[in-house]
């Protein structure tokens, strides 16, 4: 089960989610990919700080998504589907002019990330089931406690 959330209003929604982001590429191979990121938003702009290998996905293929988790105990994870408008790259040592500051905190820690702009063009609260499931022991655990 789904429910919508209105653009308008998706600023709010994400901002009460407690859990990090993650943006959904798709690598050169045809393989999705899930990087943790952070986000900031301006109007229905994400500005998302990525990695390098995001960066050069969403710079391929302009349509991705954020996904935010369910917080432990909560009923809901967030996905917003969006397209990428644009791809800014930090500034690299030697680098001049001013860009590379958008978006707020750091690049993660890769070299040659920077920010994903992404226009959400929908958004919705998906409900995760999380019934029992029965446990089993990881591989290599064979005894009984």
């Amino acid at each position: 089960m789904s429910l919508q959330v209105e653009l308008e209003q998706l600023l709010e929604v994400a901002g009460r989610f407690g859990t990090v982001p993650m943006l959904l590429t798709v690598d050169d191979d045809g393989r999705a990919r899930a990087s943790a990121v952070s986000v900031s938003w301006d109007g229905v702009h994400a500005m998302v700080r990525a990695g390098r290998r995001s960066m050069h996905n969403a710079g391929a293929r302009s349509l991705v998504s954020l996904l935010w988790p369910a917080p432990a105990g909560e009923r809901f994870a967030l996905l917003v589907d969006g397209e990428v408008v644009a791809t800014r790259p930090d500034e690299t040592p030697g680098d001049s002019g001013g860009g590379g500051s958008e978006g707020g905190g750091r690049s993660g820690g890769k070299e040659g990330g920077g920010v994903v702009v992404v226009r959400a063009t929908s958004a919705i609260l998906h409900v995760v089931t999380r019934g029992s499931r029965p446990k089993r022991r990881p591989a290599g655990n064979q005894t009984e406690k």
